[in-house]
């Protein structure tokens, strides 16, 4: 009976030292980062295309039947240019050309037409807008600065116009460019929504949310010691650090 107690006291001794070394080898090996100054930044990413900023109708002067298309969204095409054709009711046949040279952003879809409908609208070659989808999480709003990458390029952009659909669907962002874009081309676009600089940050990977509270593992001990902390701005990758940290403490990142 002696033995067996003897036995099962040591096996307990030896898982809990077991664990107390691994856990010692595993704090040993996290990945370090020192407390100092830095930016916290909260963004958001997008992607959308170009479209026109202005666009030109052409209408049709009487009920007609449309036949013949020549050109689809996206052509480019110079003024006097045919773009489809007309049967009027008579059956004669009428020449639409191009009104201006440009790029044709619509085309009727409708095989019949009605007097002031629209047959096609043609914008200048260029643009400097883009419409992107809004969706009902973000944060967005009106002068928030934006990054757009672009042909492996980053370009350097504004928000200048956010419309909301009424029954609270999804909506668009307009954003204007420093550089002007080829009408409908891609993009992706990254839109800072919130931004401090020269403050005190920690990585966001080495916060704990435990209890409704922040924490951190400072290096030190053989563990590491756990202290609180109060945030401030929540960057995607660094967090304000507002109380409870130290410039040039290092703290442990979890893996």
């Amino acid at each position: 009976m002696i033995w067996r107690y003897f036995l099962s006291t040591l096996a307990l001794l030896v898982v809990i030292t077991l664990v107390a070394v691994s856990l010692f080898v595993v704090s040993r090996n996290r990945p370090e980062w020192e407390v100092g100054l830095g930016s916290a930044v909260v963004w958001e990413n997008f992607s959308g295309e170009v479209v026109p900023s202005k666009e030109y109708p052409l209408k049709v002067f009487r009920s007609a039947q449309v036949v013949d298309k020549q050109v689809v969204k996206g052509d480019e095409v110079e003024k006097g240019e045919r773009v489809m054709s007309l049967i009027l009711g008579n059956d004669r046949e009428v020449k639409v050309y191009a009104h201006r040279s440009g790029i044709i952003t619509f085309v009727t879809p409708a095989s019949d037409v009605e007097n002031g409908e629209v047959l096609i609208k043609i914008a200048d070659n260029e643009s400097n807008w883009g419409e992107i989808v809004l969706t009902g999480s973000t944060n967005v709003s009106v002068g928030d600065k934006a990054k757009l990458t672009y042909s492996q390029r980053e370009i350097s952009a504004e928000v200048t116009d956010l419309k909301l659909s009424s029954d609270g669907e999804d909506g668009f962002i307009h954003l204007r460019s420093r550089e002007e874009l080829p009408l409908y081309d891609s993009f992706q676009v990254q839109i800072i929504t919130a931004f401090r600089n020269n403050i005190l940050v920690v990585p966001k990977e080495a916060v704990i949310k435990e209890g409704g509270g922040f924490f951190v593992f400072v290096k030190g001990g053989w563990f590491g010691t756990k202290k609180k902390v109060d945030l401030g701005l929540e960057g995607n990758e660094y967090a304000e650090v507002v109380a409870g940290l130290n410039e040039g403490e290092r703290v442990l990142l979890r893996k």
